[in-house]
């Protein structure tokens, strides 16, 4: 058996890996050497969702299971053991594959023979319809089968392991949709900031960034909200501290710009509260900024999708819905008066405008969603 203090080091380096994906490299080598095996792996096959596969590596030669999902994985008989055993038991995958069956694959002649490895002991920490996620300690020819002193030892490690890899993958999976919703959030035109139960800022999409940092009638000014003056930034704190308390729901604000451009309109509304633990910070209400004065790069291809215009009849849809005549149309698209007047004709019968004010009005109430 590994000594106590080899024991509590290699385990500490596990938990601190399910923190710091970057760790398991370190953690799963301190298990090999403790185990005195060739080296220790996680891999979490997936037979169906391929982009759901990984492997993590410990002493082993990463270059060699670069194609191990698209080529490997399949072929690879250890995997398929893993998905028949019964989670949470240390097994020896000899008694499960005999040594001529793993040797008449391109997993064992790629990879498995160049590194010295010929046997494996692993535990299956979840087995899924689709795979199985499991640890796993590769041996040398000449160390043979696993016995059960080798289990043992190796048990001393597994559970632990495999806690932290169903951590650790849940936490990923965790920060990829917190990371989505970040892009989609930052694809928008409109600024969104989330605010803490002091009305504080938690996060800020790019946005809201660009509005605050152009300090036009909203800013960040000591990690708060505030507006062009004085008593705006009370009628501001007044409204976002009454909205994150929910007295009367969601709440709406003009907020006026030194530069004169169309005032800015803030929407509040308040966010129930799912506090995990005791001090957490977590959002108490949303706050999204509409900054009437930007053109929506997206208004050409929303004509396009909505109406079915070519991309010649978008082009008149949109100088002529933004108030220009048909020969400043013409002039602008370097083409003659009775183009734009066929295109425009078109349009109309698309649209189902008669008149350039209500195309005019079908292009002004396009969503203006998306960032440029």
């Amino acid at each position: 058996m590994a000594r106590a203090s080899v024991i509590d080091e290699t385990i500490d380096c596990i938990y601190d890996a399910a923190l710091e994906p970057a760790r398991w490299s370190d953690a799963l080598r301190s298990t090999a050497d403790a185990c005195e095996a060739v080296g220790a792996l996680i891999a979490n096959d997936d037979f169906v969702q391929r982009e759901r596969a990984f492997i993590w590596l410990g002493r082993l030669a990463p270059e060699l299971y670069e194609n191990y999902v698209e080529t490997y994985m399949s072929t690879n008989p250890w995997a398929i053991a893993a998905t028949i055993t019964k989670p949470g038991t240390v097994v020896s995958f000899d008694t499960l594959v005999p040594p001529k069956v793993l040797e008449r694959t391109s997993f064992y002649s790629d990879i498995l023979r160049p590194q010295g490895i010929q046997h494996c002991m692993a535990e299956t920490t979840l087995r899924t319809p689709r795979g199985a996620l499991s640890v796993v300690l590769v041996r040398s020819p000449k160390a043979g089968p696993a016995g059960d002193e080798d289990l043992a030892r190796f048990a001393q490690f597994s559970r632990h392991l495999g806690r932290a890899a169903r951590l650790s993958v849940r936490i990923g999976d965790s920060l990829a949709r917190e990371r989505s919703m970040e892009r989609g959030f930052d694809a928008l035109a409109h600024g969104v900031i989330l605010l803490d139960a002091s009305a504080r800022p938690i996060w800020v999409n790019r946005a809201a960034d660009r509005i605050l940092t152009a300090n036009d009638g909203l800013v960040l000014a000591q990690n708060v909200l505030r507006a062009g003056s004085t008593e705006s930034s009370r009628t501001l704190t007044a409204l976002l501290m009454g909205v994150i308390a929910r007295r009367g729901g969601a709440s709406a604000l003009r907020i006026e710009r030194p530069s004169q451009e169309e005032p800015y309109i803030l929407f509040a509304a308040p966010l129930a509260p799912h506090r995990l633990w005791p001090g957490a910070a977590e959002a108490a209400a949303i706050v999204i900024i509409s900054d009437p004065g930007i053109h929506s790069s997206a208004a050409g291809p929303l004509l396009t999708a909505m109406y079915g215009l070519t991309p010649a009849e978008t082009r008149v849809a949109l100088l002529v819905g933004s108030g220009q005549s048909l020969s400043e149309a013409a002039q602008a698209l370097n083409v003659s008066q009775n183009t734009v007047h066929t295109h425009l004709q078109r349009v109309f019968r698309k649209t189902g405008a008669r008149r350039q004010a209500e195309l005019a009005r079908i292009v002004g109430n396009l969503p203006n969603l998306w960032s440029s």
